[in-house]
């Protein structure tokens, strides 16, 4: 721990004797942590600038130190909120009647992103900057929701429902919690179907308007559409607005049009106004009581149905039965009203207005497989990503609420603006969606500004039609999909045109909504023809079962799993893992998991099903890898099954299953493996069920994965009859769920010995080998560090040129004492995991793989995997080969292996979910993959967060995290796998590597060296480590016969198992036909520069005495073979051609250059040359030992 320094601050201008404040400083605190603290101190709500009392800024941490007394200041003047002069009794009112989004505009364009003005009794500070909002929408000691103005009336009709009630209060706290649940993707999900019926019952109003050729106001069957959406889909209730296209609207609707409209009016009257017996005062008591009898009677007929006690059966369900942690329900009156009926209106007037949208919006609709006879399903709404770009337009350009209410709790200064406590604050919508700064050309309509890479530049504070943070709209997603669908049916069925060019918003309304917007509706005569198959994936499905009940229990019957992984790292383990404990959940009885070559049927010959298995076929789901197109070490014996057994057998007819696996794109052999898994089940006579998934390791391979498993077990439940099973549910919805629930761990006092010396013994395994020598390869010139390496192997261990050794690293002794000190974990301490039963607790977790008494030093050192990903230089980076799953050695930003994981961020998130609501939304966010978006903001957070020290460097709340949280969190260190650069016939007893150096520099400034070669630059002749041989399967050896010709290709350390290569052929005096040899063995070296030609001296050697024939050094060995075209031409028939290097830059390079050479040289097509190259591959004359 640090000592305290005090220090005293004050504010620019003022008088540090009598205005200054002190403060203690930690001197082991980080700047920018103490400068908000410093901030704070003074009520700075946003940032500031240091300065010391001489005028010099102030910008690390000793600077804070070294200074008695700091100046602190705004980033900008510090000024009181400019506006309009308030006149008596009316205040700044008719400075934005009558039409105030148009008045609004005007005033920011005067007087700047902040305006303040009295209205009413309120004095209110409004904005439409999104970095001002940004700081004012925050949940905090400054900031909070309070009731204010046209809301206050609004609470009038509904009382305390979610947009109308303080953060503070109890009613808020409670509704936003036990509601939660009724909005969940899994809840929206189950509404698909009552929307898609809702649209139906409007689309048969419309046809009649077709027929008679009526011109309507779209708004008000818009309005209509809504209300009927929130009846059934919130209550179970219908209004029957669609049983006659003549009838009244019904009184609720008109009361709750009359009620909205006039609680604007009202907000604007003196108070003793709403008192008098006006005929507007009565008719708003009237309507007001009149919604809340149908409500009650609503909320009265569910409570005496057999449907009372259904949480899942709609939103009326959730807000009846759910119950919070003290018993404690919803009361009957929490209400929440919606716009979407607007933005459905406004959609229709835009769309028609503009032709080539409208043809992009009918063509995605096609391709999704949307039709006029069935409900869309929620895969084909979720692919409407067009349309909801157009939605997303249309709330930028109308949307329906005009502004987002927030107080200030307390005095505080932002970006330059004094704000006092008891001001109302506000983000005036229609200025902030159309601010220029933020928008090019605001008042177009372009959905093209919500394309994901657009958005990603757009800064996030500037769209807010939903608010966000923890006030944001709970209902967002529900309204999405409800739009979507509707859209989606109304514009394939009719084309709705407009009868007016410009359509202009009521100005006398609470929201935006629009003024006789009437349109004529004809039928839609011709459709684009498909361009794309988005509609889903093909499969054979099981026979469905006959479910009519909707309330059907976990006692419905459900076949066996079977859960087979392929794995040579465990992450296809893990996976698999995780597929079992969701099966689990949802009420699967017999379930197991085991590797494809333990798999009972492979023993057994072939599948021989019960009595019972016959009436129900089991599923097996399979989970594997590929490792350079072979299978992984524990599927070898399944895959001489499946090669060898005889489709007319039929060894597994009677089993259903699906395939999900894992690879990286850039790889040659990508899903090789599985896919022949996936095809020879099919083969064999097995059923597939669901179609073949794919996960990306040069991508996203977590997010691949939970997207996959969530369209899998949706599928499982609408044919098992498991839809309406409750919280079994929540398996799907949270992934990650609570991972320490069902973790046990005891800490060991140091007086028990013998528990004292196992734990100093736990290493993640026994040392089995040591580093002998180590030597720097590149000169002292070269920017670049690589290293040669020699490790004694144990005795009876044996290699093989071409093979690779799996090391064991360990990490940094100054990173583990950082992450112990930065979670409060006594490096010392010996605990033993007890029990290790949650469902949701990964397979390579440490507390799942930590076995016995441990100290937490040696957890940290040599199980946990502390260190993120890095970018690959071909000529820096390690060579290596791995399967993809393991994801050893791949880009940086993608990685689903290095923290921080989206296990570690969830358990962040849930640890800070009580203290911090804010951050746990952030990090359970980035912990989920439901949305592309989220995927995407994932992946910007690593680019800033490498590893577990940024994430504590950013969120300090999250150092609380207990020992066993951490444990549950963190993921088990991944072995590393490198080319060996040796030959036995060399060297029988010791393997050498060529490992490159790995130094990262972030976007911080921080260096990030690797994780193994890290502790190999630290490693000494004499350390101690655990090595592995791994065998390439005989898919990278050299020619055993003299007479073939050898090409070899590499790239820096991409020469390692070459060398391995030329000591073998020297050992066997193998020579070069200019020395009385058999054939020529050539390499193509690539290296930058005379600097980093690493094993200069040997490969000079090698030429010397006729081991190589030829040595082409170049700095671009692609360029190098094109020239060099001749030479491979006349090889191509005999010869082997092997490379190593990057399977997305080199490998693939070097491939492409072959192939062009046969195309030119021989005269064939390109078709017929990339033909030639895969035979050459197939049979074994083209070989790849690459990395991602």
């Amino acid at each position: 721990m640090g000592s305290d320094r005090i220090i005293v601050v004050y504010t620019q201008g003022k008088d540090p004797e009598t205005q200054g404040q002190i403060i203690k400083i930690s001197s082991d605190a980080e700047f920018d942590r103490a400068r908000t603290t410093i901030a704070n101190k003074l009520s700075f709500a946003s940032d500031v600038k240091l300065r010391t009392t001489q005028g010099e800024e102030i910008t690390t941490i000793e600077g804070i130190l070294q200074s008695l007394i700091i100046e602190v200041s705004s980033l900008t003047e510090i000024k009181e909120v400019p506006g309009p002069t308030p006149r008596a009794f009316v205040g700044n009112l008719y400075d934005i009647l009558p039409d105030s989004p148009v008045a609004f505009r005007k005033l920011f364009a005067e007087y700047g992103p902040a305006i303040k003005m009295r209205l009413g009794r309120t004095t209110t500070v409004f904005t439409n900057d999104p970095e001002f909002a940004q700081i004012i929408m925050q949940e905090n000691e400054y900031f909070t929701k309070h009731i204010t103005g046209a809301l206050e009336e609004v609470k009038a009709v509904v009382n305390q429902g979610l947009f109308t009630t303080d953060t503070d209060d109890m009613d808020w706290k409670l509704a936003h919690k036990l509601l939660m649940p009724a909005f969940s993707p899994r809840a929206i999900k189950a509404y698909t179907n009552e929307m898609g019926s809702v649209a139906d019952s409007s689309s048969r109003i419309f046809s009649h308007f077709v027929e008679t050729g009526e011109e309507i106001d779209i708004a008000q069957w818009t309005t209509k559409i809504a209300l009927e959406t929130i009846g059934r889909v919130g209550f179970g209730y219908d209004f029957h607005l669609f049983d006659d296209p003549y009838a009244a609207s019904p009184r609720f609707v008109e009361a709750m049009v009359y009620t909205l409209n006039e609680s604007l009016k009202r907000s604007r009257a003196a108070q003793f106004w709403k008192s008098l017996p006006t005929e507007a005062n009565y008719k708003f008591e009237s309507d007001k009581a009149y919604m809340r009898e149908l409500v009650n009677e609503v909320i009265q007929a569910r409570q005496n149905s057999p449907d009372a006690k259904n949480m899942t059966m709609d939103v009326l369900g959730y807000m009846l039965n759910a119950r919070d942690s003290n018993g404690l329900g919803l009361s009957d009156e929490v209400i929440r009203d919606e716009t979407s009926s607007m933005t459905m209106a406004w959609a229709l007037y835009l769309i028609d207005k503009h032709p080539d949208v409208q043809q992009k919006v009918l063509q995605e609709i096609i391709n999704v497989g949307i039709n006029n006879d069935e409900h869309p399903t929620s895969e084909q709404v979720s692919q409407l990503k067009y349309l909801e770009m157009v939605i997303k337009e249309t709330l930028r350009m109308n949307s329906p609420a005009q502004n987002i209410a927030k107080y200030c709790k307390k005095d505080c200064v932002v970006n330059g603006y004094i704000l006092h406590k008891g001001l109302s604050l506000t983000v005036q919508l229609a200025s902030l969606h159309k601010n220029a700064k933020y928008w090019d050309l605001p008042d177009a309509f372009d959905p093209d500004r919500f394309l994901p890479e657009r958005e990603a530049t757009r800064h996030q504070y500037a769209w807010l039609p939903f608010s966000t943070g923890a006030r944001g709209c709970i209902g967002r997603v529900l309204a999405m999909q409800e739009i979507k669908i509707v859209l989606a049916k109304l514009l394939r069925k009719f084309v709705f045109k407009g009868m007016k060019d410009h359509v202009h918003y009521d100005t006398k309304g609470l929201t935006l909504r629009p003024d006789g917007m009437i349109m004529k509706i004809q039928l839609r005569e011709t459709l684009p023809e498909p361009t794309a198959d988005l509609s889903g994936l093909h499969t054979t499905p099981i026979e469905k079962k006959d479910v009519t009940s909707t309330e059907m229990s976990l006692d419905v019957p459900l076949p066996r799993l079977s859960v087979l992984f392929g794995s040579n790292t465990g992450t296809s383990q893990d996976y698999a893992s995780r597929i079992a404990s969701k099966a689990r959940n949802i009420g699967f009885k017999n379930v197991t998991v085991s590797a494809l070559d333990d798999w009972e049927v492979l023993q057994a010959g072939r599948f021989d099903p019960t009595e019972e298995e016959l009436k129900l076929p089991p599923i097996v789901v399979v989970v594997t890898s590929t490792y350079n197109g072979e299978p992984p070490d524990n599927a070898v014996q399944f895959d001489k099954f499946i090669s060898s057994a005889s489709p007319q057998t039929m060894p597994f007819k009677g089993i259903n299953f699906a395939v999900f696996g894992c690879g990286n794109k850039q790889w040659r052999t990508w899903q090789a493996f599985p896919t022949k898994v996936d095809a020879m089940f099919d083969k064999l006579g097995a059923e597939r069920i669901f179609a073949m998934g794919s996960g990306d390791a040069d991508a996203d391979i977590d997010a691949d994965y939970n997207e996959w498993t969530t369209q899998y077990f949706s599928y499982i439940y609408e044919h098992f009859g498991i839809n309406n099973v409750g919280k079994q549910h929540d398996a799907l919805s949270d992934p990650y769920g609570c991972l320490s629930q069902g973790v046990e761990v005891e800490f060991i006092p140091p007086s028990e010995t013998s528990a004292y010396e196992i734990a100093r013994k736990a290493t993640n395994g026994e040392f089995n080998a040591q580093v002998t020598a180590i030597r720097e390869l590149h000169n002292e010139r070269s920017s670049k560090s690589a290293k040669h390496v020699e490790i004694q192997l144990p005795d009876g261990m044996t290699y093989q040129a071409g093979d690779h050794l799996e090391i064991f690293p360990q990490n940094d002794p100054v990173l583990v004492e950082s992450v112990a000190l930065g979670f409060g974990l006594v490096l010392d301490a010996i605990f033993e995991v007890k029990k290790a039963d949650s469902p949701n607790l990964s397979t390579r977790s440490l507390a799942a793989v930590i076995k016995g008494p441990c100290t937490v030093r040696n957890a940290l050192t040599y199980y946990a995997d502390l260190t993120g990903r890095f970018p690959i230089e071909i000529a820096s980076f390690p060579c290596g080969v791995v399967a993809p799953e393991s994801l050893l050695i791949i880009q940086p930003l993608r990685a689903t292996l290095g923290p921080p994981t989206r296990f570690l961020l969830a358990a962040f998130a849930n640890h800070v979910k009580q203290e911090y609501p804010e951050v746990h939304k952030q990090l359970k966010q980035l912990a989920l993959t439901d949305e592309p978006h989220q995927k995407e903001a994932y992946e910007e957070f690593l680019r800033t967060h490498r590893n577990i020290l940024d994430v504590l460097h950013d969120y300090p709340m999250v150092t609380g995290l207990s020992l066993v949280e951490f444990l549950c969190a963190v993921q088990l260190i991944t072995p590393r796998r490198y080319s060996i650069s040796s030959s036995p016939l060399a060297y029988p007893t010791t393997a050498h590597l060529t490992i490159g150096i790995v130094k990262d520099q972030g976007l911080n400034g921080v260096i990030y060296p690797g994780l193994a070669s890290g502790f190999i630059e630290r490693s000494v002749p004499g350390t101690p480590l655990r090595a592995i041989v791994k065998s390439c399967k005989d898919s990278f050896r050299p020619p055993a016969d003299p007479s073939v010709p050898t090409i070899m290709v590499g790239a820096g350390t991409g020469f390692a198992p070459f060398r391995g290569f030329l000591q073998d052929r020297q050992k066997q005096g193998f020579k070069s036909v200019a020395k009385g040899g058999q054939s020529k063995t050539i390499l193509f070296f690539g290296c930058r520069g005379q600097d980093d030609f690493i094993y200069k001296d040997e490969l000079e050697a090698f030429v010397a005495d006729g081991t190589l024939d030829e040595l082409f050094v170049t700095f671009s060995v692609q360029h190098q073979l094109q020239s060099q075209a001749f030479l491979l031409w006349e090889l191509r028939g005999k010869g082997s051609f092997y490379v190593c290097g990057n399977a997305g830059k080199m490998a693939k390079d070097v491939k492409k250059t072959l192939t062009l050479i046969i195309q030119q040289m021989g005269g064939k097509t390109l078709d017929l040359a990339e033909q030639y190259m895969q035979f050459i591959a197939e049979s074994g004359r083209y070989n790849e030992d690459v990395w991602g």
